[in-house]
């Protein structure tokens, strides 16, 4: 991809930076430092940061002497430190005598907040504007979101004919992990898949174990496509053989309550009338009590990050080019619940969703001959 991406990313920091009172800012999270240089570093228990200099434009790379030369060809100065005298010497190089310095506190451990102290440093959060400036998504970053949600459907698709009774959760995820890794551009990642099956369906936050499908079973496939280095994030509740009419009628609750939510999404609006609106419908349907999580969340390099769809998050107004859930859910404790997941974009004048799998629920009944 061309780095006129990254340049233009860093550009639009330093403006936030300058707007929120910093000269200088120390930033770190490895899909921080990625979305600014399009590097991807894994340091492990080693530093590495982001010298952001908002007066200038200056973007320097501070990192260890095992990355040597991977800050080739992003436009960052690379600076590299040994693992013997580590990175003291070059954080009080750049920011000695800068007053108004941030760091990406939400990041860094305190292991790192004792060096900045050490070499003087006074330093306010700056996460709170990263975040801010990672927000509205660019059109290369709204097409890898995109493409990682039709992979995901494209493999739910593909085995979908595989779910049986007899069949584990585990087995489940891993159907569902090879055929997304069939992919090119896909990263497999195995944490991100959860199947739970019967009773286990009540919990929104669930492993995928040894539980095995049984006929008229109710089932939660929450799971997320991960296509260069950006997720998707969906979920479909599907039942095996039959549904009863207690589950079809919360089932049709439910979708209620996520298309309303999708309607309700778009410029102008406050986050929270996004979980208003979905949240209003299962609660005039009586199960209000069992809607325990908010109705979405920010997705891009990560798969949990801003915006926060929830109802006290009335600050935050919805802009063109952000991207999150929708998906709200009835969970009923011992017996099962309902969760209907789409990734959706916010347009000029509403939002559209980026998932195309059916959510009708005759889709959603498998047959299990």
């Amino acid at each position: 991809m061309s780095q006129d991406i990254y340049s233009a990313r860093r550009e639009k920091i330093c403006k936030y930076l300058s707007e929120a009172g910093f000269d200088k800012a120390l930033v770190g999270e490895p899909f921080t430092f990625f979305y600014l240089t399009g590097v991807m570093l894994h340091p492990y228990e080693r530093f590495m940061g982001l010298v952001i200099d908002a007066r200038n434009g200056q973007t320097d790379a501070i990192i260890p002497g095992v990355d040597i030369t991977r800050m080739s060809g992003s436009g960052v100065s690379e600076h590299v430190y040994d693992d013997a005298s580590g990175p003291s010497k070059l954080l009080k190089k750049f920011f000695s005598g800068c007053k108004r310095t941030g760091v990406e506190m939400e990041h860094y451990t305190m292991k790192t907040g004792e060096i900045l102290r050490n070499i003087g440093l006074e330093a306010r959060d700056v996460s709170g504007v990263i975040g801010l400036a990672r927000l509205k998504k660019d059109e290369y970053e709204i097409e890898q979101i995109e493409n990682a949600a039709a992979c995901a459907d494209r493999a739910l698709a593909s085995i979908k004919g595989t779910i049986k009774p007899g069949v584990s959760e585990k087995e489940i995820s891993l159907a569902l992990l090879c055929e997304m890794s069939k992919t090119p551009g896909f990263i497999p990642d195995p944490y991100i898949i959860q199947i739970l099956t019967g009773p286990r369906s009540a919990n929104p936050h669930g492993i995928s174990g040894e539980a095995r499908v049984a006929y008229g079973d109710v089932m939660t496939i929450d799971y997320c496509g991960y296509y260069n280095f950006y997720w998707s994030d969906f979920t479909r509740t599907m039942f095996a053989g039959e549904v009863s009419d207690e589950f079809r009628n919360i089932y049709g609750i439910v979708l209620d309550a996520h298309l309303a939510g999708i309607d309700a999404a778009r410029p102008g609006v406050p986050a929270s009338a996004v979980d208003k609106a979905a949240r209003d419908v299962i609660t005039k349907s009586g199960y209000g009590g069992e809607f325990v999580h908010r109705t979405g969340h920010g997705i891009g390099l990560n798969v949990h990050e801003p915006p926060n769809i929830h109802s006290g998050n009335d600050e935050l107004i919805l802009e063109e080019n952000m991207v999150f859930t929708v998906e709200p859910g009835i969970y009923l404790e011992g017996r099962g619940g309902v969760r209907i997941e789409d990734d959706v974009c916010v347009t000029g004048d509403g939002c559209r969703s980026l998932n195309t799998y059916s959510k009708r629920i005759e889709d959603m009944i498998l047959p299990v001959d």
